[in-house]
C-alpha cells in the first residue's frame, strides 16, 4: 500500500509540471513515429557508385571482396560514367568512382598516369572513408601482384603470393596475446 501510495503522490508531482507532461508526450510521439517507419529508413543504407572500364579481373576480385566484407557501405554498380556522375549529383550515391581502362595494371606497376577518379558533391561527409574502404580492397586484390612485380624473380612468385595471402588474411600475424603484460606478437 505504501509503495503505491508513493507511486501516486511521484506521479502528481510530475504532472503538476506543464514542462514534464510535454516532454513526455513528445518522447511517446517520437517512439511512434520511428516504429512505424519502415525497417529500410531505420537503418544507415549508405549507397556507392562504381563504373569500371577496366577489364583486367581484378574489378570483379574487388567487387566480390567488397560484398563479403558486408561493411556499412552499400557498393553497385552504374552503367555507364554519365549514370554514374547522375547518380552523385542527384544524392542517391553518397559518392562515385570512375575506374578507366589500364587502372590495375598501373597500379600494380607504380604508374600513376592512369587514375581512379571519385564524383562527390558538397555536402558529401563520408567520401574520406568511403575512399579508404575502397582503396583497402584493391590492396589486398593487387598486393600479390605488387610483390611479384617488385621482387621480379619468377622462380619466388608462388612463395611470395602465398606468404602475402598468408599476411593478409592472418589473425596470427599482428595479435594481442596477454594485454595486462602488454606483449604484443
Amino acid at each position: 500500500m505504501q509503495t503505491l501510495n508513493r507511486f501516486v503522490i511521484f506521479t502528481k508531482r510530475i504532472f503538476t509540471k506543464k514542462i514534464y507532461v510535454l516532454m513526455l508526450a513528445a518522447l511517446i510521439l517520437m517512439t511512434l513515429v520511428y516504429v512505424s517507419l519502415p525497417t529500410k529508413n531505420q537503418t544507415a543504407d549508405i549507397k556507392v557508385a562504381l563504373y569500371c572500364q577496366d577489364t583486367s579481373g581484378y574489378y570483379e576480385q574487388v567487387l566480390s571482396t567488397l560484398y563479403e566484407k558486408n561493411s556499412l557501405y552499400t557498393f553497385y554498380e552504374a552503367d555507364s560514367e554519365k549514370d554514374l556522375i547522375y547518380e552523385v549529383k542527384s544524392q542517391k550515391a553518397e559518392c562515385g568512382f570512375y575506374i578507366p581502362e589500364g587502372f590495375f595494371d598501373a597500379y600494380i606497376l607504380g604508374q600513376k598516369d592512369t587514375q581512379m577518379i571519385q564524383y562527390v558533391i558538397p555536402s558529401s561527409a563520408l567520401a574520406t572513408a568511403i575512399s579508404e574502404t575502397l582503396y583497402s580492397n584493391i590492396l589486398q586484390v593487387c598486393s600479390p601482384k605488387i610483390l611479384e612485380s617488385a621482387v621480379n624473380t619468377p622462380e619466388y612468385n608462388q612463395e611470395l603470393t602465398e606468404g602475402m595471402d598468408y599476411y593478409m588474411n592472418s589473425d596470427e600475424i599482428f595479435t594481442v596475446s596477454d594485454v595486462s603484460n602488454g606483449k604484443l606478437d
